[in-house]
């Protein structure tokens, strides 16, 4: 190992230059300057910004066109290692995850004394630091404008009330003698947060793909129903204007707007129509085991065209002797292809239907419990 790194860094003078990346978290954690030098690799190697929303296979293709001795730097920065740590978490199969994995990797606990951390490695991925000292207020304000799951539209209300609730859940487990976060709690709030972000932003997407099916159903059963009228003018029949003076089009809730904080939830969505209220918490997700989350997947746009056919590493996650069966959570789940990244807040057509608050929690209801169920049977895969 020594020979293959001081061949690929000759003037490197000391061991401890030269040491192996582990990416554990806590007190386990690697060197500042090592974690940046290591995750500017992987991002690179990984094409992290390139990544797909979802990644059913678990799969990363190389970069091996822009990296010069990629296999044997792939050993000096622990790419195997790297993967089992990225992929091991049950939430992976939500929208998003592994980019937002990566960038909560990027959250420092201090600055590096030597690496530079202030020019950004693309649009949306920069290094931020969050100092184990930091006080409550400062924990949420680093979280709530972080670049976490800054491709969806989510609410400084909603981040906030996330924040505080992972906050307060590692409160819980820390002894009451100590009186500030160890390295730790440090990460497991970084960590809760994350998690409980991209539930948020899935089950959003899914209510609002479900609302979207809801709305033309009603819209067609609606024009069905219109009887037929005579025109007075030339004497055929011409079906009745399905628009009503009386109902409304229906929208989208926009999430980027304040939410009630009525909603005790870290996850549940506050609908705020006219026809709808804050809907009940959902006591599951204060089952889910957050401790014990690991890491998600996400695919990478096509391979850069060249003679050598692409390198693919598949997480070691994805046996086939586990399998998942077709459940309705998963059917639920394959809605979010069908939703347009720039849809919140958009009118759902000239609609005349307008959906009653029983309706809408219904829909949101099914959502939230399609993303936890299918999130707590990833758990059961990885386990």
């Amino acid at each position: 190992m020594d020979i293959l790194i001081r061949t690929i860094w000759p003037n490197t003078s000391t061991q401890e230059d030269i040491s192996i990346p582990q990416y554990n978290s806590g007190d386990q954690e690697d060197n500042v300057d090592l974690q940046v030098k290591s995750l500017i690799y992987l991002f690179k190697r990984l094409q992290i910004d390139k990544l797909s929303h979802f990644n059913p296979t678990h799969e990363f293709t190389l970069d091996h066109e822009t990296i010069q001795n990629a296999d044997k730097l792939d050993i000096v920065y622990n790419l195997e290692r790297f993967l089992v740590k990225f992929t091991d978490n049950q939430h992976r199969i939500l929208i998003d995850w592994y980019k937002n994995r990566f960038r909560a990797f990027m959250i420092l606990s201090q600055l590096p004394a030597k690496a530079n951390v202030h020019e950004k490695l693309a649009r949306n991925f920069r290094f931020q630091v969050l100092r184990l000292e930091s006080t409550q207020d400062e924990y949420v304000k680093a979280l709530i404008n972080s670049d976490l799951y800054i491709e969806h539209s989510v609410s400084l209300e909603t981040k906030t009330q996330l924040a505080l609730s992972a906050i307060e859940e590692q409160k819980q487990l820390k002894p009451s003698y100590k009186t500030q976060f160890n390295k730790t709690d440090r990460s497991q709030i970084i960590l809760k947060y994350l998690e409980r972000l991209s539930q948020y932003v899935q089950i959003d997407r899914i209510y609002q793909v479900s609302l979207i099916q809801k709305t033309k159903s009603l819209q067609a059963q609606t024009i069905a129903e219109e009887p037929e009228t005579e025109s007075s003018a030339s004497g055929l029949y011409r079906p009745r204007s399905s628009r009503s003076p009386t109902r409304k089009p229906i929208q989208l809730q926009d999430t980027s707007s304040p939410t009630s904080t009525a909603s005790v939830s870290p996850v549940r969505k506050v609908h705020n129509t006219n026809s709808t209220s804050t809907t009940g918490v959902t006591n599951k997700l204060q089952s889910l085991s957050i401790t014990n989350a690991l890491n998600p997947t996400s695919t990478q746009s096509s391979p850069s065209a060249s003679n050598a056919s692409p390198i693919s590493l598949r997480s070691r996650s994805t046996s086939p002797v586990k399998t998942i069966r077709k459940k309705q959570s998963m059917t639920l789940l394959k809605l979010d292809s069908s939703l347009p990244d720039k849809s919140t807040g958009t009118t759902i057509g000239d609609t005349n239907t307008t959906l009653t608050k029983e309706e809408n929690d219904l829909l949101y209801s099914n959502a939230e419990r399609a993303v936890l169920s299918r999130v707590e049977r990833e758990l059961k895969v990885l386990n």
